[in-house]
């Protein structure tokens, strides 16, 4: 997770798309994604026909995948994310609670010097191609076209919706 790399995108036909994606960023980064690109979208539509700015939605995914490609896909962890594990490192350290947990930590040498995001087992990615991508809300409207847009890059997309279509 240390050098993964997250693009989250809020949609919504009035307020509130900013509140989500700045909370789902701070939720990745406590999982341990060091880069959260954030892509909130007022659509002011109930469908994707509807959007007037498709555009605009367009070059914004663009200009956020090229961001990801140009970097290899990977991202280093900065100092609050460090931090953060060192403050998890030393609870393990004393972890009598959760054996399981503990043996994960020990597993991977992280109690000692080992750390996640160093050899972290490969080369860099080029472009998205190998990689994998949630997007809830992809039955139609701005999910869709994320989706679509994805796929074009090489990424394996898994989606969702509240209906079952076959679009």
């Amino acid at each position: 997770m240390f050098s993964k790399t997250a693009v989250v995108v809020s949609t919504a036909a009035g307020a509130g798309m900013n509140h989500v994606t700045k909370s789902l960023a701070k939720q990745l980064f406590y999982m341990g994604v060091p880069k959260v690109y954030r892509f909130p979208v007022r659509v002011a539509a109930m469908s994707w026909e509807g959007v007037k700015s498709k555009d605009r939605i367009s070059a914004g995914i663009d200009k956020i995948a090229r961001k990801i490609v140009s970097k290899n896909g990977m991202a280093k962890p900065g100092i609050k994310l460090r931090l953060m594990f060192s403050i998890m490192r030393q609870m393990q350290k004393r972890n009598d609670w959760a054996a399981l947990d503990k043996k994960y930590w020990e597993d991977r040498e992280w109690l000692g010097k080992a750390r996640p995001w160093r050899n972290n087992g490969g080369g860099r990615m080029i472009g998205l191609g190998g990689k994998i991508a949630v997007v809830t809300g992809s039955r139609r409207g701005v999910g869709k076209g994320v989706a679509l847009g994805l796929a074009t890059y090489g990424v394996t997309v898994y989606v969702t919706g509240r209906t079952e279509n076959d679009n």
